[in-house]
């Protein structure tokens, strides 16, 4: 039997579904309820949020920034503490970005570039933000960002 899911945007078959079972396991039902999810996340895409990164001409990623590319300084062996991040060991996993243009525009001075990019309210970690910057991390690179001028 077909049903539709989420303002009928997703028709999808469910006949011979099997719900979970008290200890936790998920058979068809574990795996159907997946696929809802990850749509759900995709679709928050669409209602994602803008972020900005500002990158001086100075720093080490400036070249891969002029091309709409941020790369973490420690992509394999850094940690993944958004504390410490934060606190300025910024030897992690994480892109810092900022949700206010302003604030990125201090980063980058008036030789750097902004890079500006959208992604899912999901895939943003929040930090203490201890120094007011309306922080944001990104764990992994992140590629396709919009370039421009401060």
């Amino acid at each position: 039997m077909g049903s539709v899911v989420g303002e009928g945007l997703i028709t999808l078959l469910t006949a011979g579904v099997k719900y979970a079972d008290n200890a936790g396991r998920l058979g068809k039902t574990g795996a159907f309820i997946q696929k809802i999810t990850n749509l759900k996340r995709l679709r928050k895409v669409k209602n994602g949020s803008t972020v900005y990164r500002g990158v001086r001409s100075t720093h080490p990623g400036y070249k891969n920034a002029t091309q709409g590319i941020a790369n973490p300084r420690r992509s394999i062996f850094g940690h993944k503490n958004p504390a410490l991040h934060n606190a300025g060991n910024t030897k992690s996993k994480f892109t810092s970005w900022t949700t206010d243009r302003n604030i990125a525009k201090r980063f980058s001075g008036n030789d750097g570039v902004i890079l500006e990019t959208t992604v899912p309210k999901s895939r943003l970690i929040f930090t203490p933000d201890k120094f007011q910057e309306k922080e944001r991390l990104i764990l992994g690179p992140v590629r396709n960002a919009k370039v421009t001028r401060p």
